[in-house]
C-alpha cells in the first residue's frame, strides 16, 4: 500500500476549487446556534451535548479583532473539505471534522 501511495502520478491530478459559500445555508437547531458575523453563513451551530467549549470558541473568534474570518466545517454539508495527514506508519489519514 505504501508503494501505491508513493507512486501517484501528479501530472494527471485535477484540482477543483470549491467555495464554502456554494452551500447556501446550513440546517441546525435554533436553540444551539450563534449569529456569527465573520463567516459566510448567518448562523453557525454548536453541539447541544457538551458544546460549551465550541460555543465559547466561536464567540471569542467572532469578537477578536485579529480574526478576519472563520468557518466551521460540517462533514455532511462540506464533504469536499478534507485534510490529509501522513502518519508515522506511512499511511495517509483523512481528517474531516475541523472547527
Amino acid at each position: 500500500m505504501i508503494d501505491m501511495q508513493q507512486m501517484v502520478d501528479v501530472s494527471e491530478a485535477k484540482v477543483e476549487k470549491k467555495y464554502f459559500s456554494m452551500i447556501p445555508e446550513l440546517r441546525m437547531r435554533e436553540n444551539y446556534s450563534l449569529p456569527i458575523v465573520k463567516t459566510v453563513y448567518e448562523k453557525l451551530p454548536y453541539p447541544s451535548n457538551k458544546g460549551g467549549f465550541e460555543k465559547a470558541f466561536m464567540e471569542a473568534t467572532d469578537n477578536d479583532a485579529k480574526v478576519e474570518a472563520m468557518m466551521k466545517i460540517n462533514d455532511y454539508y462540506h464533504n469536499f473539505a478534507n485534510i490529509f495527514t501522513l502518519e508515522l506508519t506511512g499511511f495517509y489519514r483523512c481528517i474531516t471534522r475541523i472547527l
